[in-house]
């Protein structure tokens, strides 16, 4: 249920809400992938808030690599 609510919060809220800086902080890669999958499916129409997510997604996966 948690791992639903992060993923619903990045695919909904907007990128400078306080809550998705917080859920964008806290999820994992699987999470981010996830919400960039539901956003482009939903049109891509806010570019801002699927950038944000990518830029986390590779921070995490250049994370993991090191």
């Amino acid at each position: 249920m948690y791992n639903h609510d992060i993923v619903k919060s990045l695919s909904t809220l907007p990128a400078d809400d306080g809550n998705f800086k917080s859920a964008l902080s806290g999820a994992t890669a699987n999470q981010l992938v996830l919400a960039i999958q539901i956003m482009e499916e939903n049109g891509g129409q806010n570019k801002t808030r699927i950038a944000a997510c990518k830029k986390a997604l590779k921070r995490r996966t250049a994370d993991a690599r090191n």
